[in-house]
């Protein structure tokens, strides 16, 4: 029975990184239409008003604690949304699934300023997903790096950034209230920025209604409670493998959808990075099991 719970609700973890794959195909897309503020203001105010009137009955167990947690989160969130959606304007969707999937690497780094242990695992870990972000980004010709991959490099580390808080506001248990005030909080800036620097006009909105509407109310609201809710159940290194196929999913989208395509050398970059997520996640469980074997003398 264990095992059946445990598959079902790996399959869940699996759907929200695939809605979070082909959310890089949804971001590129409306980038054809809209500004990335602009964007980012629809789709994370979509995504905010969805999880209020879903589960608008946890709003009153709103206070003061919990509307700071959700304005630092939304301040974080806006600074890693806003870095990767301009980011996405100049590179492929699936280079910005890649790149921004290195925040597991980085997590470890953050982990240093609450004095947590950084083992040598952790640095191999990083050294092979920088060996494999400059192949994916760097001009071997004029050694410079892509612009977008760039900002959607930076945004990486604020996406580190924002995992670690909300790690660090668990104990609050309210994941949905928090979730819908960061949201809001980065939609509205998103909006007071797009205002007055970008054009927006109705057509345009209307025209990038799709795109919009996935990465808002799909990827923002629906991915997020499925992983609310399925990751109870699932053992923190079996979900981390599982959400890191969502670089896999933003490369199958970029490449089925939007015809992107890719060199050798950034093939290989794609490997490194995805080696060194999975690696930063697996080694200490396959430590754990060895030095179990030998304890117990299996052989």
């Amino acid at each position: 029975m264990n095992q059946k719970v445990s598959f079902s609700h790996s399959v869940l973890l699996l759907t929200s990184a695939m809605i979070w794959g082909f959310a890089f195909v949804a971001q590129k897309e409306g980038m054809l239409y809209l500004g990335p503020f602009l964007f980012n203001a629809l789709r994370f105010l979509m995504g905010s008003l969805f999880l209020i009137l879903i589960f608008f009955k946890q709003f009153k167990n709103m206070n003061k604690k919990i509307l700071m947690a959700g304005i630092i989160l939304g301040l974080v969130l806006f600074a890693a949304s806003t870095f990767q959606q301009i980011g996405i304007v100049y590179t492929q969707a699936g280079n910005a699934g890649f790149i921004t999937s290195l925040y597991i690497v980085f997590i470890p780094i953050i982990g240093l300023f609450y004095k947590r242990k950084t083992g040598f695992y952790i640095w191999f870990s990083i050294f092979m997903a920088i060996v494999g972000f400059s192949l994916m980004s760097l001009n071997f010709h004029t050694l410079k790096l892509s612009y977008g991959d760039l900002l959607v490099f930076i945004g990486s580390i604020f996406w580190a950034i924002h995992v670690s808080l909300i790690e660090s506001y668990a104990q609050l248990n309210q994941s949905i209230v928090l979730a819908a005030t960061q949201f809001m909080v980065c939609g509205m800036l998103s909006l007071l920025i797009a205002l007055s620097t970008e054009p927006v006009h109705i057509d345009a909105i209307k025209q990038a209604w799709l795109p919009v509407s996935f990465a808002g109310i799909f990827s923002a609201a629906v991915a997020f409670t499925l992983q609310i809710y399925a990751q109870r159940f699932v053992p923190a290194n079996v979900a981390g493998v599982l959400f890191s196929s969502e670089s896999l999913f933003a490369l199958w989208g970029g490449i089925m959808l939007l015809h992107e395509q890719f060199s050798i050398i950034q093939w290989l970059g794609a490997f490194f990075i995805f080696f060194a997520i999975l690696f930063v996640q697996l080694y200490p469980s396959i430590i754990f099991t060895l030095k179990k074997v030998k304890h117990y003398g299996i052989h």
